[in-house]
């Protein structure tokens, strides 16, 4: 498990969202999310703040030894400090041992993953889509991508979401994701009609929810308490066509 994976565990633990814990730290949301997603790494110092705001073991937050949390009469013992230059020297130490972990193991990871594009999603009016073999598949970086099972792969169908998402262009969709951070992204949807790729707009005020197009020429599509919708999930990657 990595530090990025801890963070998580941490962040749900807690019952925070990505929102309020990054306020917490003093951080964007989004840079948050570089770092709990492991495209970033957390510095030494946001380690440290973290471990003092949430009583967290901070050995535990680096190398995953020993519980997530300082016991009671722990919290009561003078506590030492850790500067930052030990701080990379334990970074330094889980890396190393995370290399060896690789080394000593018999199986081979690929370089890349290759996901198949399971059906057209429309960017306009929501249509049925089945599930077929014919649209081909995509390699994307093992490094990017770590759990294929994660993630639909769609060929876009429409303009409603231009310049942001283009007709024929492939988005691939992560089906894990929480509730309360979907506003404003944009997110896979079936609904009555069939499925569609839209904005997400939670509006709480009115108590109901908008499906908007980023092209001012289609029309949002309201969304009540009659409505029926599953998120498949949110748009992470696109790769862009050129036909």
């Amino acid at each position: 498990m990595k530090i990025s994976d801890r963070l998580l565990t941490l962040r749900k633990t807690l019952g925070y969202t990505q929102e309020k814990f990054s306020k917490f730290l003093g951080i964007s949301r989004a840079n948050y999310s570089q770092y709990e997603g492991g495209r970033s790494n957390a510095n030494p110092n946001l380690l440290q703040s973290i471990a003092k705001q949430f009583n967290t073991n901070l050995h535990w937050l680096i190398t995953g030894e020993g519980e997530m949390f300082l016991s009671k009469d722990q919290d009561k013992k003078p506590k030492l400090e850790i500067n930052s230059d030990k701080l990379h020297h334990y970074i330094e130490l889980g890396k190393a041992q995370a290399r060896q972990e690789i080394s000593h193991s018999d199986e081979v990871l690929p370089a890349y993953l290759s996901l198949p594009i399971v059906g057209e999603i429309a960017a306009g009016t929501p249509m049925q889509v089945s599930e077929h073999d014919g649209l081909g598949t995509i390699l994307v970086s093992a490094q990017v991508i770590h759990h294929i099972n994660n993630y639909y792969c769609f060929r876009v169908n429409g303009c409603s979401m231009r310049p942001e998402v283009h007709h024929l262009d492939v988005v691939i969709i992560n089906k894990v994701y929480n509730w309360e951070d979907l506003d404003d992204k944009i997110v896979a949807v079936r609904i009555d009609e069939g499925i569609t790729l839209k904005v997400l707009k939670l509006d709480d005020e009115n108590k109901c929810t908008w499906l908007m197009p980023v092209n001012n020429g289609y029309k949002p599509i309201l969304l009540n308490e009659n409505s029926t919708i599953v998120v498949l999930g949110v748009l992470e990657y696109l790769i862009r066509s050129y036909k």
